[in-house]
């Protein structure tokens, strides 16, 4: 058996042993888990035509492995809802159909502490200023219109529950809604002097960059998501009704594969500034219509 699924069947009405590798907490690939998980979960599934009762598999969801089991096995698998992953034959995250900036003023040196594959649940994105003008700003990472703001909160309540965070929800032309979360409080309201129901364009400024809510310590939480109902799309505590499901990979510009990588740091830049560099190439010192410094895609920003 392949080290990366380890796969233990019994009779009866014994509870199966998953045993995961070592180290199994830490992510893996999700290919890995799909394509070595998925074979011994068909294998298992086999087994249970022939009078075994239950089976068990791990998938990797999110930071964590996850067990499956099927009692009879024609039942449907499907992680723990606090799992926040897939299992083997479901979806991939979809990637998102707009591509936005980094959702800091320009010329703000940004590093990614959470990319859509560490971040829990996944597809969302933390990142923290590391240089730059302070208090750090946030702005829109693309055009749209103000359908959420709450700002009144000021504590920082990692774990807790309710969360209390603050968060600005934006609706862009393309169906897509992006969120910032955890900014200083007032700073929506009072410093941008924003309300519910103004436009603004990529990069118009937010507020600032804070850690109120459930958050560890300061930064930017950023995600894009599709609502299933526009007319109600969020809960009571601004989260995406539907879940991860509703929730898209961002696409940003002027970066290797349009992709934020955690660990990563980069220049925020609007998406014209970005793409004055030639091609292979990313924007770290953006300028007025151009961009100064230009380095390999893939580099990380000095």
């Amino acid at each position: 058996m392949h080290p990366l699924c380890h796969l233990s069947i019994t009779h009866k009405d014994s509870r199966p042993a998953l045993v995961g590798p070592a180290g199994a907490s830490q992510r893996q690939p999700r290919w890995q888990g799909r394509r070595f998980c998925g074979l011994w979960l068909a294998v298992g599934l086999l087994a249970g035509l022939v009078g075994v009762q239950r089976v068990a598999a791990f998938a990797v969801c999110g930071n964590d492995v996850c067990e499956a089991t099927a009692i009879p096995p024609e039942n449907s698998q499907s992680c723990p809802a606090d799992c926040g992953g897939t299992l083997p034959g479901d979806e991939e995250p979809a990637v998102s159909s707009g591509t936005y900036r980094i959702p800091y003023k320009t010329g703000t040196l940004v590093e990614v502490t959470n990319d859509h594959l560490t971040h829990e649940p996944e597809t969302r994105i933390d990142m923290v200023g590391q240089a730059g003008d302070t208090p750090y700003r946030i702005v829109a990472a693309a055009e749209g219109v103000i359908r959420f703001i709450v700002d009144d909160f000021s504590e920082n309540r990692p774990g807790e529950s309710p969360c209390n965070n603050n968060y600005v929800w934006i609706e862009h032309p393309n169906g897509e809604w992006t969120k910032y979360s955890h900014m200083t409080q007032g700073s929506v309201t009072g410093d941008a002097g924003l309300a519910v129901g103004d436009h603004v364009e990529a990069g118009s400024f937010l507020g600032y960059e804070d850690e109120v809510g459930c958050a560890s310590g300061r930064h930017l939480h950023f995600e894009v998501a599709v609502p299933e109902d526009p007319e109600d799309p969020i809960d009571a505590e601004g989260f995406i009704r539907g879940g991860s499901a509703r929730n898209r990979i961002p696409r940003i510009c002027g970066i290797l594969d349009q992709t934020l990588v955690q660990d990563t740091r980069y220049q925020a830049a609007s998406c014209e500034e970005s793409a004055a560099c030639p091609a292979g190439m990313q924007c770290c010192e953006p300028g007025p219509g151009s961009c100064r410094q230009c380095i390999p895609n893939g580099s990380s920003c000095p």
